[in-house]
């Protein structure tokens, strides 16, 4: 995924288009000294020859409109957009950016280059913009379990015009480096680079030059935590179907489809929901007793207020899942992807998260005492206010995570990385 920031204009600085709540363009840009002006333009004028350039396949209105949330990957890379509320892509820069949008996960679909271009983009949600280094352009990519930014070479002008950055929004999202700086406090030279993959494969104009020999050789570039996309189910289908008050007792209902579904209040009792594919699926309240959920998909499903009992979650994926008020006390979730769930005021009492990832997720005022969390990735995590007697964080990642207001009497943190941690004094 990857990120924005601003450049000054050689006149007067103009403003993205409006996009909700983007967490850039709230910013004016600096002016650009008039030394700058020739580079400014040249670079402005290199986008717009690119756009002229583009096949007529490319500039076509789409066929159809992404619903909000839909993700759009290109092929073979790590670059993704996301749709906004009329169905306009815009191009994710890093795990921060999208930390307060919806994005629906479950609705994911591999296009080209050509197919991407052919479809309508509005500005890039980044969280720390792209900065200049002399002739270089860098997008400084500050996921949500760092400290801090990388700075990743945006290889050619056309992966510039892809990712929305055009002629006219140019000024707006490109900062020089001084600019860069005061706007978000790190030094460039202090932060790792590295080359973001292209998005075009093209060998034609470049961002490029040298490395500034103040900057330090690139290291590896950490891979965001983003779900798989959906198996495809292949057993009976429920698909958006109201399930509302039913009680499924000893079912069968291996890799069905419940996407979309509203099961509010359903019993699950001794279900076999191995390999189910619940995206999105509405289950507010539900219970579920002796059900085996062993990889199942519930991506951006509702589960909030429910109750599990005996529940098998081995492999499951609860990515961008909603569980808050939950009980889970005693749940054995060891290795589940949690990223981006929200859990806020669940009664987790001696369950077992270790090894789980929960990157970015909400865990506020959860009731977690003796609760287990060895080897748990919970980076840039919200924990305020959360009951963590006794609880077990040895070898965790609580890099960048919030734990102001968190009780955390007996806690262990034995080789726990607290980098960056918000509201904790290390003993």
């Amino acid at each position: 995924m990857t990120t924005s920031t601003t450049k000054g204009s050689t006149t007067r600085c103009r403003r993205p288009r409006p996009t909700a709540s983007f967490t850039v363009d709230e910013h004016r840009a600096p002016r650009v000294p008039l030394r700058r002006k020739t580079t400014v333009n040249i670079a402005r004028l290199a986008i717009a020859v690119t756009m002229s350039l583009l096949p007529a396949t490319a500039l076509a209105s789409p066929a159809h409109t992404l619903a909000r949330g839909a993700v759009v990957a290109l092929t073979g890379t790590d670059h993704i957009w996301v749709a906004d509320d009329e169905g306009t892509l815009h191009w994710a820069g890093d795990t921060r950016a999208l930390a307060d949008r919806f994005v629906d996960w479950g609705a994911r679909q591999d296009l080209s280059a050509t197919e991407i271009a052919s479809l309508p983009k509005g500005d890039p949600w980044l969280s720390a913009g792209l900065v200049k280094l002399g002739t270089p352009i860098y997008l400084a990519k500050w996921e949500a379990t760092d400290a801090a930014p990388q700075l990743l070479h945006i290889q050619a002008i056309e992966d510039v015009a892809l990712f929305g950055i055009t002629g006219s929004n140019y000024g707006t999202f490109v900062m020089e480096e001084d600019a860069w700086k005061a706007r978000f406090g790190f030094e460039a030279a202090s932060l790792k680079t590295a080359e973001l993959p292209s998005a075009t494969g093209s060998p034609g104009a470049k961002t490029n030059g040298p490395t500034p020999a103040s900057a330090p050789s690139p290291a590896p570039v950490a891979t965001p935590v983003i779900p798989p996309a959906p198996p495809t189910p292949s057993g009976q289908s429920f698909l958006n179907q109201d399930l509302t008050g039913r009680t499924f007792n000893n079912a069968v209902l291996v890799r069905a489809n419940f996407t979309g579904a509203r099961l509010n209040g359903v019993r699950l009792s001794n279900t076999d929901l191995t390999g189910a594919v619940m995206t999105n699926a509405r289950m507010a309240n539900t219970i579920l007793a002796g059900t085996d959920l062993i990889d199942a998909y519930l991506v951006g499903a509702d589960l909030s207020g429910a109750t599990f009992t005996d529940v098998n979650f081995r492999r499951v994926i609860l990515a961008g899942t909603n569980l808050s008020g939950a009980i889970l006390q005693y749940a054995d979730l060891n290795s589940v992807n949690l990223s981006g769930a929200t859990l806020d005021g669940s009664y987790l009492y001696k369950a077992n998260f270790s090894n789980a990832t929960m990157v970015g997720a909400s865990l506020k005022g959860i009731h977690a005492s003796d609760v287990n969390f060895t080897g748990a990735n919970l980076a840039g995590a919200n924990l305020r206010d959360a009951k963590l007697t006794g609880a077990i964080l040895s070898s965790a990642n609580l890099s960048g995570a919030d734990l102001t207001g968190a009780d955390l009497r007996d806690a262990k943190f034995v080789g726990t990385n607290l980098d960056g941690v918000i509201g904790y004094v290390k003993p």
